[in-house]
């Protein structure tokens, strides 16, 4: 009997700290995202296009898996960068 108390303890502790790691991740990255989405909105109503574009990557790349842009995000900045004054 305590041999299935430890066993529970043993593999239910690390099983909880994983479920609490992943929990924290998902909102610290929905916060992450959200800081991108201003940082780009802000540079979009500046008039450096450098800057839009590298911020308009950075953000639609952390929307996708494995970070990696596609051709619609890319059409997406475009236009969005096309908008911006001059």
């Amino acid at each position: 009997m305590y041999a299935l108390l430890g066993l529970s303890v043993f593999l239910g502790i690390p099983i909880l700290l994983i479920y609490l790691g992943l929990s924290i991740g998902k909102k610290g990255k929905k916060k992450r995202i959200e800081q991108f989405r201003i940082s780009y909105e802000h540079a979009l109503n500046g008039t450096d296009r450098k800057d839009a574009l590298l911020k308009g990557r950075i953000y639609y790349s952390s929307l996708r898996a494995k970070n990696r842009l596609t051709l619609f995000d890319e059409q997406t900045i475009t236009n969005d960068i096309n908008t911006m004054k001059s």
